[in-house]
């Protein structure tokens, strides 16, 4: 089973349980950290079957909401580290955490209260990433609501590469468009994605996934099977980039059947996803942003998905072919499919187009 970590700010969880269940029930986490769950102790105890709340922290009254808690699957054993919290205070850092020593993991959840004071906040977290750095032979995940967006925040940032420490999002978490939820980890051989669709609208925050693997888990690039596509003539930017798209959609799931059916059938999942995608979400700046290499444009942060896709040549190939005119979009662009990638070779000169044509993917 897959070592999955989700975290969700509930904004109320006792009528929330029934969607959260179903979230857990589908994707069988071994941790779900939740957030302004505004409920009691003895509230949240039997809440979400086949999980136990291992660690929490509760304001003393419904009324005050707030609140963070950590539920573990009954299978792995684990024990509360309560001498972490000690900063945990409420309104402005409220923080629980659990250990699970057969996976030889440390998971915090995490709430940063939207009034509370960033300066303390800091410090509070450099005090808990400093005493999590001194375990280094354990791995360590804090899931939270930070009301900050860690991926743009000098100050957080600086505080975490001081303990060896990164955040995993940049992209929008929340209704308004910011990145508030984030998972903080010190290891590597891990993933993160937002949680949108069919699980979508818990609250006005986006639940968040956190995919553990191990070291047996990086790509042996001498083994792998190539990633094969079903290309029947040479292929354009759109064939490109769909390729990469896909590649990345089926590392990311960890599916390693690359078979025309397997493709097939992601291909068509993928589009059913990105149907209710707009342009400017996805497109609009993409080939601009690898032609002209604005890859810290933080305005780009939504596209990043797309160029983590390709791989170094595709995205070398891109780089060293130049528009010889600027790519503008209509606001008027239809609504996204993994078709329309192929609108922006509209704008390359022949040679252009045939640069991008040689190459493979």
């Amino acid at each position: 089973m897959t070592d999955k970590i989700i975290f969700v700010n509930t904004q109320g969880f006792q009528n929330k349980k029934d969607k959260i269940n179903e979230i857990v029930r589908a994707n069988q986490p071994m941790v779900l950290a939740i957030a302004e769950h505004f409920q009691t102790n003895q509230d949240l105890l039997n809440s979400i079957e086949g999980y136990t709340v291992r660690s929490s922290f509760c304001r003393e009254s419904k009324n005050e909401r707030g609140g963070v808690a950590v539920f573990v699957r009954n299978d792995l054993e684990c024990q509360p580290r309560k001498e972490l919290d000690v900063n945990c205070e409420k309104k402005a850092f409220e923080v629980a955490t659990v250990e699970i020593p057969s996976k030889n993991l440390v998971v915090s959840a995490m709430y940063k209260p939207p009034p509370s004071s960033r300066k303390d906040f800091y410090s509070n977290l450099d005090s808990l990433l400093g005493t999590l750095k001194s375990e280094p032979q354990k791995k360590h995940v804090i899931a939270g609501d930070f009301n900050i967006d860690l991926s743009q925040n000098k100050a957080a940032e600086k505080v975490m590469q001081k303990n060896g420490f990164k955040s995993m999002l940049s992209e929008s978490t929340h209704d308004y468009g910011a990145c508030y939820d984030n998972f903080i980890v010190d290891f590597e051989h891990r993933k993160a994605r937002v949680m949108r669709g069919k699980f979508d609208k818990i609250s006005d925050h986006h639940p968040i996934e956190l995919i553990i693997g191990s070291s047996k888990d990086k790509k042996d690039t001498n083994s792998e099977p190539p990633f094969q596509t079903n290309f029947s003539t040479t292929p354009t930017i759109k064939d490109l980039v769909e390729n990469a798209i896909i590649r990345r959609y089926m590392d990311f799931l960890g599916i390693r059947d690359t078979s025309q059916s397997s493709i097939s059938s992601i291909r068509s999942e993928l589009i059913s996803i990105c149907s209710s995608e707009s342009p400017p979400n996805l497109l609009q700046l993409f080939l601009p942003m690898a032609l002209d290499e604005r890859n810290d444009d933080a305005s780009s942060s939504s596209i990043s998905t797309l160029t983590r896709g390709l791989s170094d040549c595709e995205i070398s190939s891109l780089r060293s072919t130049k528009p010889k005119r600027e790519i503008k979009y209509s606001s008027q662009t239809s609504p996204f499919s993994l078709d329309s990638i192929a609108k922006p070779t509209s704008c390359l000169s022949e040679d252009e187009t045939s640069s991008l044509r040689s190459t493979k993917p």
